[in-house]
Order: C-alpha cells, then structure tokens, then sequence
C-alpha cells in the first residue's frame, strides 16, 4: 500500500540536505509518512544504526519519536526519546500549509557517558556480541538532552524550509499543467465554435442563393424551410454561448410564472415533429394528468426541453423511437425522454453535465454542438429547484433523461401553443405599424413580414425619423431597435412620452441583445413589450397583441 505522503520527501532536496544534517551531527536521520513508515530510505547512516539494522534489532523508539510527532497539533516542540541503556532520538513534525504530512526522527545518540556495564545489556538485548557494541559505543560522544532538543529544532526548521520551497515548486508546476490544459481546451472550443457556427451558414447561403433564380414552388419552399431550421440552429448556438458566460459568472436570473408543464412539453414536441418526421423518427408523447402545475420560466423550460429533445433527435437513427412521458410523483412532475438511439458509453456517463465535455469522436465522428447543452440544462433545472438524471444500458441501446420539477398548486396559465390557437385567423388587419430600425435588410425584413399580416407599414431609420412618422401617420403600434445611431430607442421613448399627443402609444423593443438582459431596463422606460432577434412570425404577433391590449 502507498505511503500517505511519501511523495512529498522524493525531491533530491531532502537527500541532500538530511545528508548535510547527518554529517554535522552524527546522526541517522529517518523520515516518516502519515501512517507511521519510513516515506524514504535512512539518510546518513552511522555505524550503531547500520550495526542494528545488519542484525535485525529494531529498538522501536525511531517508530514511537515518530508517532508523538505526528499526533502533535498546535505547539511542535522537539520530541527527545530516551529510554534505558543512555540510547536516545529527537523528531519533529513536519508541517505544510497548517497540516502535519509526516515527521523527521534523528539518532541514536547517547544522553550519557557509555558504561560498559549499560553497553553489555543493550548488547544483550539487541542480540549483537558485546565487543561489536563496544567498538561503536566507545568511540561516540555523548549528546546532552538539551543539546539534543537543539538538533530536533534545527531539523524542523530544515524540514518545513524543504516542504515550504517543495510546495511552492508543486504549485507552480500543477498551475502551469492546469495552464496548458485551458490553453488547449480553449484553443479546441474556438475550433468548435468556428466549425459549428459557420456549419448553418453555409445551407443557409446556398440556398438563399439558389432561390434567387428559383421558379419551383416546391423547391422554394423546400428552401425555406432548410434556411428556417438552420437560423434556429445558428440562434440556438448564439444562445447557448450567451448563457456560457451568465453561468460562469452566476448572473442567470429567472422570470418565474405558473405553467401546465404537460401543455409546455407538448408544445416543445410539436415544434421539433417535422424534424422527427424528415429523419424518419417517432415522436410520442404521454401526458399522464392535465394541469400539472409547475413554477417555471417559460423561454428557459423552453430551452431545456430544446436542448434534450435535440440531443434525442440527432441520436436516433431512422426508423427510430423517442418517448415524452409528463406525470405526477411523489409532490413533483417527472418528465422522462427516452429513445432508442446510440446510447452512451459507460465511462462518459459521469462527465454527462461537464462544459465543453463531448463523448469520443470514435464514436462520434462528426458531434454536433458545443458541448455546453447539457451542462446549461443541469444548471437551469437546479435554478428551477428539480433535478435531472441521465441514464443509459450503454452503446446502441439508448438513452433517458429524467427531469424533476416541483409541483405547485396554482392555476397554470395556458401554453404559449394554447393561447396562440388561431392566431393566423387573427392577422393585423387593418392597423398601422411604424418600423424602425437602421439596418435596411433587417427594416424590410420586419415590413415585409408585417404586411404579409395585413397591416399597413410605416418605416424610419432612427429615432428621429421616427419621431416625425409618429406625428405624420399615427401608428397603433411602433416596433422599435434598441441601438441606432443619431437616437437610440432609449432616447426615442423618452421624447414620445413628454409629446402631449401620443405619450401612451405602445412601443415594442426589438433588440439583438441576450434573452432577459434588458427586459428591466425596457420596461422601466416605457415599453410595451419586449422581442429578441432573431425574431419569430408568432412571437411578433403574440408581442404586438400583448402591446394592443395594454396600450391606451
């Protein structure tokens, strides 16, 4: 069995400077782990120790000198050993960082002038022939008591100068190794991020660039729908390294509301059922109870089962099955998603929630994502007061993950699926809205998709455009940046609020700023409501609906 410590006294320092020590005072020295043994070989060797150890004779008061040491705890005096015959030892503790780590014994000396008389007992006793005691007895000078104590003090400050310059030396090396590794981990996640950012762009482009001369419906749409899931997929990237950096600094926050959380795992399956469909992969879901009440922010459950169903879908091959079950247990809500997929290896298991952790690329030959999704779902879930599990029987025989969240006993308010019901029967109709915005492709963008509802659209580039349209065509609603040149939508609320004519006029922040970081700082300036670019057709309508029945 190892010795508890014995590495610390490998360095060649303490050879060196034992021997030193041993040759100034004459004396064996003999350094000890915090079991008890000997952590390295007798430094400095004298005649009576080699003596006794040639025949075997062990007088054990090294080992006790030793012992005392080491069960000492706050004053570390010398400890001076001397039992019958005039043999005598000195140790000290040895201590780092306030933790004794072992003990350094010195010895034997004589306390005394030798008789031959103590001599032919200890002879007796140590099984050696007298002469042989006598030859090395004689010649040995006696050490007082005193003196001795001194020869103990002088090792313990050797001792703990050695441990001091060793640990030093052992932080400096484990801090340079813990330096290299970040390099490379850092150097091998920028090549994730610009492989995986840039992966979605290219479908993206080719097949904004075939539908410029496209003439076939179904080709179009087929287009659409590819440069759809891969801005998704490309947000959802963004996303994910946004919430990197809250995690790591602890300033992700939740906006907490009551939610039927079987309502809101049936409204994440159906917004990843054509990507099941297209991969050939069964999506079932089972939810046990209606309103299984949960305290939850919406956009971040939204997030997790984002992230789980995602990992689901691109592990399970064709032909595959991936089942949603929502039920009650025990004062919480279990929901379990299980599929037939790849599996996971047994050894990668417990790193599952560890950033940047992603399974062999053996096995993996092309993983996508940035290794990041699990351990942001981990901390989501526990922000939320659940827990979740991983599981699997291993390759190619799928995977579980199980989410536990507390129950609540408050009405839930309707998913987002359920009070969007119908929503495209309800399009914008007849009201006016004023775009701003200073990127001219992100201005149209908005304008397009707003007339495509039927409203009629106003568009400006600033604030101060904006603030002219607003006195020119009087808009039910203004969808407003956050960040513009000349006046931003700061400054631009603020004067249409002191405008007699229109302070009440809703106002909806559009910003490419991170989920949450700026909802306070909007709301506290007057607006309405709240959009985050990317921005989707149904969250536009749900926020320009919301901004209507709050406005005058």
């Amino acid at each position: 069995m190892a010795n508890p410590g014995a590495s610390l006294f490998r360095d060649d320092a303490w050879g060196q400077a034992l021997q030193k020590f041993g040759e100034v005072t004459r004396l064996t020295v003999v350094v000890y782990g915090t079991d008890g043994n000997e952590a390295r070989e007798p430094v400095n060797v004298t005649p009576l120790v080699g003596l006794f150890r040639e025949t075997g004779y062990q007088p054990g008061i090294f080992r006790e000198c030793a012992g005392r040491c080491l069960t000492q705890i706050t004053d570390r005096p010398a400890v001076v050993v001397a039992p019958s015959y005039g043999l005598a030892v000195v140790g000290t503790s040895l201590v780092i960082a306030g933790e004794i780590v072992g003990a350094a014994v010195a010895g034997y000396a004589f306390i005394e002038f030798c008789q031959s008389s103590a001599v032919e007992l200890l002879a007796r006793q140590a099984g050696v022939p007298f002469d042989q005691v006598w030859s090395v007895a004689r010649v040995t000078a006696p050490i007082s008591t005193q003196r001795l104590g001194l020869h103990g003090e002088l090792l313990q400050v050797l001792g703990d100068a050695i441990l001091r310059e060793n640990h030093r030396t052992r932080q400096y090396e484990e801090k340079s190794t813990e330096l290299a590794a970040a390099a490379a981990a850092k150097d091998e996640f920028l090549a994730i991020i610009s492989h995986e950012l840039r992966a979605p762009l290219t479908p993206i482009l080719l097949r904004a660039q075939m539908l410029k001369g496209e003439r076939d419906s179904t080709r179009i749409d087929e287009s659409a729908k590819v440069i759809e899931r891969n801005v998704r997929l490309e947000t959802r990237l963004v996303e994910d390294l946004l919430d990197l950096s809250s995690v790591t600094r602890g300033t992700i926050t939740l906006s907490l509301q009551t939610l039927d959380l079987g309502g809101e795992a049936r409204a994440a399956v159906q917004s990843v059922l054509e990507t099941a469909r297209e991969r050939k992969i069964e999506l079932r879901l089972v939810v046990e109870k209606k309103h299984l009440a949960v305290s939850a922010d919406r956009e971040r459950l939204e997030q997790i089962f984002q992230n789980v169903l995602g990992n689901a879908l691109k592990f399970t091959p064709p032909g595959g099955v991936i089942t949603v079950t929502v039920k009650p247990a025990d004062g919480s809500v279990t929901v379990r998603v299980a599929d037939t997929g790849r599996g996971i290896a047994p050894e990668f298991l417990p790193h599952i929630f560890e950033m940047f952790r992603r399974e062999d690329r053996a096995r993996t030959p092309n993983p996508a994502g940035l290794g990041i999704g699990l351990a942001l779902v981990h901390r989501l879930v526990q922000l939320h007061g659940g827990t979740i599990e991983v599981t699997s029987a291993g390759t190619g025989r799928g995977t579980e993950v199980v989410i536990r969240l507390p129950l609540v006993r408050h009405t839930p308010r309707p998913t987002r699926s359920d009070s969007a019901a119908g929503r495209n029967a309800r399009k914008l109709a007849g009201l006016r809205i004023l775009v701003v915005e200073d990127d001219a492709d992100v201005r149209d963008a908005l304008k397009l998709t707003v007339e495509a509802l039927g409203a009629e659209v106003s568009e400006a580039s600033d604030g101060h455009e904006a603030l002219e349209a607003v006195t020119r065509v009087h808009p039910n609603v203004v969808l407003c940046d956050l960040q513009m040149p000349r006046m931003d939508g700061f400054e631009f609320i603020k004067r249409l609020h002191a405008d007699s004519v229109s302070p009440r006029l809703p106002v909806i922040a559009v910003t490419g700023t991170r989920r949450g970081m700026n909802r306070t700082r909007t709301k506290a300036a007057g607006f309405t409501a709240h959009l985050e670019k990317p921005v989707d057709v149904q969250d536009l309508i749900l926020a320009i609906e919301a901004a209507l029945r709050a406005g005058p």
